[in-house]
């Protein structure tokens, strides 16, 4: 099998998954997003707004407060940043291309009641994003569990 072959259905799937892409390449000076990402850590237990030249302020949500984190820190390491809109309610085989499994695991883990599918058969972006961040939590202690045995072994 040709790499071209294994690709383009990879390409497919992301493709129906991504609804728009947009890229902001890294700043001349990568100081102003350190700068801001050193004000959303001072800030980040208390409300924050974006206030205009003419003083007309707008709340920022905790959500966009996250993206303005992960952009900040991104850009003062001197990465370009894209944000990718994906829709809220994704299908069996776009939440399979985001969770990076193949459809099969995905039922498995629906039929296990780990994922809950709606009346319309799709899959909550919110429900794939929870189950994806417990699934890092346990990784990481299941090795920290492997490292702490390491460290038993060798003394």
């Amino acid at each position: 099998m040709d790499l071209d072959r294994q690709i383009r259905p990879l390409d497919r799937e992301v493709g129906d998954l991504v609804e728009q892409v947009r890229t902001t390449p890294p700043p001349a000076n990568p100081r102003e997003a350190d700068a801001l990402g050193l004000f959303l850590d001072r800030h980040q237990d208390e409300p924050i707004a974006l206030i205009g030249f003419d003083g007309e302020q707008l709340p920022v949500s905790p959500e966009v407060r996250q993206v303005l984190a992960h952009a900040a820190l991104a850009l003062r390491d001197g990465h370009a940043v894209s944000v990718l809109s994906i829709a809220e309610h994704l299908t069996l085989r776009q939440a399979a291309a985001l969770l990076g499994l193949d459809r099969a695991a995905l039922l498995e883990l629906v039929a296990d009641g780990e994922l809950p599918v709606g009346p319309d058969g799709r899959l909550a972006l919110s429900d794939l994003v929870a189950h994806h961040e417990r699934r890092r939590v346990a990784h990481l202690a299941h090795l920290e569990e492997l490292a702490r045995e390491r460290l038993k072994q060798a003394s």
